[in-house]
């Protein structure tokens, strides 16, 4: 707790400040109506009792700071965002995977998660083309799994998805890429793929693979404009669905080595968007990240 204390250690001063001034202004309004002064030691010196006094609000101070400290400690989600047809964007921590979130339990509806991956659609978890660990390989290790797809089919319907919607793409070679989809389509590109529950996965196109099948996002410019794109799909596909998202670019020191930067940069674009959002959408920080990355005072 100490290593989140320190990343969110103005936060909290700010907040228990807050809620101290409504005690002192409680204590003020007392003091105006009764005569304080009586109840502090009347009989020590004018000094010394300032003294006790201010003492006595300090210790008040601490208490707000260390209990306002425990229940953002302890808050898993903040809203962030309110929107029109009282839709908001949240940030909050856990696991964007999993279905058994109080959202869900209280919406019975479908909901949307978006999976970053590369822009060839890659299906083969082998820790070197699909990482197992990364988000992409997650999700696809669950539609495997589940029965919803196997490789083949789910190859086919990314290619027939993609085809009927005329989206363009380069043909690539072995020689460009060595194994794997040898189509790469356009950053940004969106595949929504349904699964055999209430969710939709929307597999979109971030990085693009070398010859080395190294990741990469040609620059920063590259990832708000793909960002953007995102946020236009969300709005025009959503269907109103509750949309979850990871902190998108982390790990890709073209966009920043720093996931709070990276988050404070997807905040920001949804605000600058704030009328095309239609439905509710949760920026989801992975638990192990909450020492490191602050969700507070994003609004």
């Amino acid at each position: 707790m100490m290593k989140w204390l320190r990343n969110n250690i103005k936060f909290i001063i700010s907040q228990s400040w807050k809620c101290s001034n409504a005690i002192f202004a409680v204590i003020g309004l007392a003091g105006m109506l009764a005569n304080l002064d009586s109840l502090i030691f009347p009989d020590l010196k004018q000094w010394v009792r300032v003294l006790i006094g201010i003492g006595i609000l300090f210790a008040i101070w601490f208490c707000v700071f260390f209990l306002c400290a425990i229940h953002y400690y302890r808050k898993e989600k903040v809203c962030i965002l309110n929107v029109t047809n009282d839709h908001h964007v949240y940030a909050q921590y856990g696991d964007i995977f999993d279905c058994d979130t109080q959202e869900k339990i209280e919406s019975k509806t479908k909901r949307n998660i978006i999976i970053p991956g590369n822009c060839c659609f890659d299906t083969i978890i082998d820790d070197d083309l699909v990482s197992s660990q990364k988000l992409q390989g997650q999700a696809l290790q669950y539609l495997f799994e589940t029965g919803s797809y196997t490789q083949e089919t789910l190859n086919q319907f990314i290619t027939n998805y993609l085809g009927d919607r005329k989206i363009p793409y380069t043909q690539l070679n072995k020689h460009q890429k060595r194994k794997g989809n040898l189509r790469r389509y356009p950053i940004g590109t969106i595949v929504k793929i349904p699964t055999n529950n209430d969710e939709i996965y929307w597999f979109i196109a971030l990085t693009e693979f070398d010859e080395n099948l190294h990741a990469s996002i040609p620059n920063r410019a590259v990832y708000i404009n793909c960002l953007q794109t995102m946020i236009d799909s969300i709005s025009n596909l959503s269907q109103g669905y509750a949309t979850y998202l990871p902190v998108i670019g982390g790990g890709l020191p073209e966009v920043s080595d720093n996931e709070q930067t990276i988050l404070e940069l997807i905040v920001k674009l949804l605000k600058i968007n704030k009328d095309k959002i239609n439905c509710d959408i949760h920026i989801v920080v992975r638990t192990s990240g909450k020492d490191d990355i602050s969700i507070y005072n994003l609004g």
